[in-house]
C-alpha cells in the first residue's frame, strides 16, 4: 500500500480469498534519532483508515506493557497512541529478549500490536534468536480462516448528528429484506435493516476509546493541515517533492505541539477560575480514568499469560460455572394465549425507556426504535406476538454486551474481584421482556402477596427486610 507507506513504514494488505477477510499489517521502525511522534502520527493516520490491522514496530521505547523494566518517553508516547485506539498488545514475556547488542545490553523494545478486530486473529506469539543481528525474530499466526467467529466491536451510534429523513428512507427501501422464514432470523435481519439504516444515515461513536483527531486540543486549523498534507500524499509529493512534503509535515507537527501546549495552558489556568474544576480531578484521579488490565492473577497466583485468559479469570469470576449442568424442558408453542400483544402495549414497552440510555452490542437505542416504529411498528409487533405465543425468545436477543467497572476503594486490580458487572441487553429484548414480566404479574397476581420483592415497581432487595 504504496499511499500509507514511507521511509521507516511498510504497510502491506494479506487476505486469503477476498477482501473482506483481509488483515493490513504493518512493519514500523522508530528511527532513534527522530521524534516518536512523527511516527505515532504516521501510525494514527493509518489505524484511522485501516480498522483492521496488525502491527510489528521497532519503538526504540520502554514500558511495563511489553515487559520492559523501566518506562521512558518514547514508552510512554507509545502507550497513548495504543491507549487512544484500544489496541491489543500481543508480546508475551520471554527468556529472550527482543533486542540484544553486545556492550549495549538488552531489553524488549519491538512491540506487537493489534486492533480489536484482528486481536483475536493472532496466536503462537515468540521471539527466536536465529539470526547474528541485534534484534531477535518476532513470529506469530495470523488466523483469516472465513469460518471462524468475528470478533465484534460494540458500537453506537451519534443520534444527535443524525439524518432522519435518510433514517427512513433507508429502512422504506429495505424494509423488502426482513425474513420471517423462523423467530430467529426475523429478529436478526429486522435488526440488521435498522441497523443498515442508522449507519447510513448518523455517524458511530466508537465505545472502545478516544480517537486521534477528537483530542481536546485538536483545532478547526489542525484538521486543515491534517487534510492538506494527505493530499500531498495522495499526489505523490512526498516521493516527487519531498522537500516541500517535509516542510508541510514540519508545520503540521509543529501546529500539533503549539495546540496541545495551549491547551495545556488553558487547563492549568483553569484552576485559578475553579478550583475544583479538571485540573483539581486530573491532580486526585490522575490523566486517565483506571481500566481492567490484560493481566490477572489466576486462581493458582500464576498471572494470565493472553488476553483470552484474563477474559475467562473475569466470567468465571462474575459468572461461576455449575458444578452439573442442568437439562431444562421447553415449553410451548403456548396452546392458548389469553393476553394480547397489539400495537399500543408493545408500543408502550419501548416508549417507557429512556432514549438515550445505553444500547446492548447491536448500538440500537429506545430513541432509534421511536424513529423507526411508523415503518417498522407493525413487523415489530409481530415479531413480539411470535415470541410469546410460540414461547420462543430470539437466540441473537440473548446475547449481553458485557461492561466491566472497578469497584470503588478496591487497589488491586489484579484481583478479578475488584470489578463489577453489567450487562446491557439488546433494547428489543428489553421491550419484549417486558411484556412478558406483564404477562407474569397478571398470571400470578404478584401484587397481592405482600412479601414479594421481585419483579415488583417500587421494591427490591434493599425493601425486602
Amino acid at each position: 500500500m504504496a499511499d500509507l507507506s514511507s521511509q521507516h513504514v511498510a504497510v502491506v494488505k494479506i487476505s486469503n480469498d477476498s477482501d473482506i477477510n483481509a488483515v493490513t499489517v504493518v512493519s514500523a521502525y522508530f528511527k532513534y534519532n527522530m521524534p516518536t511522534h512523527n511516527f505515532t502520527v504516521k501510525l494514527r493516520t493509518i489505524l484511522e483508515r485501516e480498522s483492521r490491522t496488525i502491527i510489528g514496530a521497532d519503538v526504540n521505547g520502554h514500558s511495563p506493557l511489553w515487559h520492559c523494566d523501566n518506562t521512558n518517553d518514547r514508552g510512554r508516547q507509545t502507550v497513548e497512541l495504543i491507549e487512544d485506539f484500544n489496541l491489543a498488545i500481543v508480546n508475551r514475556e520471554s527468556e529472550i529478549r527482543t533486542y540484544n547488542r553486545e556492550g549495549m545490553g538488552s531489553s524488549n523494545i519491538d512491540v506487537t500490536i493489534a486492533t480489536p478486530q484482528t486481536a483475536n486473529l493472532v496466536r503462537d506469539w515468540s521471539v527466536m534468536d536465529v539470526t547474528d543481528c541485534d534484534h531477535n525474530v518476532l513470529s506469530f499466526c495470523v488466523d483469516l480462516r472465513t469460518d471462524r467467529v468475528p470478533r465484534e466491536v460494540a458500537h453506537r451510534y451519534n443520534t444527535k448528528r443524525a439524518d432522519w429523513a435518510k433514517f427512513i428512507t433507508r429502512l422504506i427501501d429495505r424494509r423488502t429484506e426482513i425474513d420471517r422464514s423462523n423467530i430467529d432470523t426475523y429478529a436478526r435481519t429486522l435488526v440488521g435493516i435498522i441497523q443498515g439504516a442508522a449507519a447510513d444515515s448518523m455517524p458511530k461513536t466508537s465505545t472502545a476509546g478516544r480517537r486521534a483527531g477528537k483530542q481536546p486540543w485538536w483545532t478547526p486549523e489542525l484538521t486543515t493541515a491534517k487534510k492538506a498534507l494527505n493530499r500531498m500524499r495522495r499526489m505523490g509529493l512526498h516521493r516527487s517533492d519531498r522537500p516541500t512534503y517535509i516542510q508541510a509535515r514540519n508545520a503540521y507537527v509543529a501546529l500539533i505541539r503549539t495546540a496541545k501546549l495551549e491547551a495545556w495552558r488553558i487547563f492549568a489556568g483553569d484552576i485559578n477560575a475553579n478550583k475544583w474544576g479538571k485540573a483539581f480531578s486530573w491532580a486526585k484521579n490522575g490523566s486517565r480514568s483506571k481500566k481492567v488490565p490484560s493481566t490477572m492473577v489466576r486462581p493458582d497466583g500464576a498471572m494470565t499469560e493472553t488476553l483470552d485468559e484474563t477474559a475467562e479469570i473475569l466470567l468465571g469470576s462474575f459468572f461461576p460455572r455449575e458444578g452439573q449442568r442442568r437439562v431444562f424442558d421447553k415449553s410451548g408453542p403456548i396452546d392458548e394465549y389469553g393476553g394480547t400483544v397489539d400495537f399500543e402495549r408493545v408500543k408502550s414497552a419501548i416508549w417507557r425507556m429512556r432514549p438515550g440510555k445505553a444500547p446492548g452490542a447491536d448500538g440500537i437505542t429506545a430513541g432509534i426504535l421511536r424513529k423507526a416504529w411508523p415503518i417498522l411498528g407493525e413487523e415489530i409487533v409481530h415479531l413480539f406476538r411470535m415470541c410469546i405465543t410460540e414461547a420462543n425468545f430470539p437466540q441473537s436477543w440473548k446475547c449481553a454486551k458485557l461492561v466491566v467497572l472497578p469497584k470503588q476503594g478496591k487497589k488491586d486490580f489484579t484481583n478479578p474481584k475488584s470489578y463489577r458487572p453489567i450487562s446491557l441487553l439488546p433494547t428489543m429484548a428489553k421491550a419484549l421482556e417486558t411484556l412478558i414480566i406483564q404477562d407474569l404479574v397478571l398470571e400470578t397476581d404478584l401484587n397481592s402477596y405482600s412479601q414479594q420483592h421481585g419483579f415488583m415497581p417500587g421494591k427490591s432487595t434493599i425493601t425486602a427486610r
